[in-house]
Formats: C-alpha cells, sequence, structure tokens
C-alpha cells in the first residue's frame, strides 16, 4: 500500500551550515523542489557544550509515538554522535553522547570518526537502528585499497555500522552492518 499524499503534508528538510557549529535547521517543502526555512532561519537545535564535540552535523530526525527523536555528528574526529528527543521541535531533552563502541575493544576496534548517523525505525524488530561510517585503525592500515580515495593514501577509510537502540538510552554495541542486518529485519 502506498501512503495517500494529504493537501497538508510538507516535506521536512534538516541541514547544517558552515561546520555545523550554529545547529540544525529545518526547512519545509511542499512539492520537494522548492524549500522554505523554518523557525525564522533560526536552528531548531544548537550544538551542546561538550569539550571537543562542539558540531551538529548531518542531523537526522525521525518522529514516532509523538517523539521527534535526533542523531547528528559532534565532530569529525572521536567516538560518540549526539542524541536528543522533542515532542514539538523546539524543546529538546538534555543531549546525549552515544558512544556505540564498547571502550573494552582493542585501540585497533575504536572509531577514528562517527559520521553521519541516520535513524530508523524497524517495524519487525521493533526498534531504532543508526546507521553512521566511522575509521577504525585496523581498517585504516589493512592495505586493501579501499580508503576513502581509492587508494592506501587517505587518513580515512570508512565503513558503515549499525547499533540498535529501543529506548534512546541504551544502544547495543556497534558493528559491521551487513546483508545479514536487513535481512534479518524482514518478516
Amino acid at each position: 500500500m502506498i501512503a495517500q499524499e494529504r493537501p497538508d503534508d510538507v516535506l521536512l528538510f534538516t541541514y547544517f551550515r558552515d561546520n555545523g557549529q550554529a545547529g540544525a535547521f529545518l526547512a519545509q517543502s511542499a512539492d520537494g523542489i522548492t524549500f522554505t526555512p523554518l523557525n525564522g532561519d533560526r536552528p531548531i537545535f544548537t550544538p551542546p557544550k561538550w569539550p571537543g564535540q562542539d558540531l551538529t552535523r548531518d542531523a537526522s530526525i525521525l518522529y514516532r509515538d509523538g517523539v521527534f527523536r535526533m542523531v547528528w555528528t559532534s565532530h569529525w574526529k572521536g567516538s560518540v554522535f549526539g542524541y536528543a528527543e522533542s515532542r514539538d521541535l523546539v524543546t529538546w531533552s538534555e543531549p546525549r553522547q552515544i558512544r556505540p563502541f564498547p571502550e573494552s575493544l582493542p585501540t585497533a576496534d575504536q572509531p577514528e570518526n562517527i559520521w553521519a548517523p541516520d535513524l530508523h525505525w524497524d517495524p519487525f524488530k521493533r526498534d531504532f537502528f543508526v546507521l553512521f561510517s566511522s575509521t577504525t585503525p585496523r581498517e585504516r592500515t589493512d592495505g586493501d585499497g579501499s580508503d576513502n580515495k581509492g587508494n592506501n593514501t587517505s587518513p580515512f577509510d570508512n565503513r558503515v555500522f549499525i547499533t540498535r537502540t529501543t529506548d534512546g538510552t541504551a544502544f547495543t554495541p556497534a558493528h559491521l552492518f551487513s546483508i545479514r542486518d536487513s535481512a534479518a529485519s524482514t518478516p
């Protein structure tokens, strides 16, 4: 079944400016082509004052059960992404740093970055999952020629990882996203 578009339906688009230091912005569109900034062209959320994690880039917002949930890139380097909730896109919960890789992992498997987290609802498992890209020292130095420049000269060799949560509080340990993850979400 295809969802029916209602006359009052709009598309919402999250975006950031510059490096993400101003916060997350929101725009709307009736046609998916022309977007109009909302909130007086001011951010709907500003970066928390976390030492060394001071950006709000790549915000992903998902609405479910009366709550807007948002994840974002909090810096170019580091082992966390941000998470917050809102019922109205105005007042937000206390932002939380989500560390999806257990600290008990060997140093070679710890992330050097966590970029572009994207929040989704899994109707089969009835939980939320976050896909994001990260580079680990082991992947960056494995010599397989798959780094961001297509050889072995880039400081990044990003892979897509996944973590899951039912409540936005506890997240499963991150692991490489694979076809098994997507196949497990189908009946």
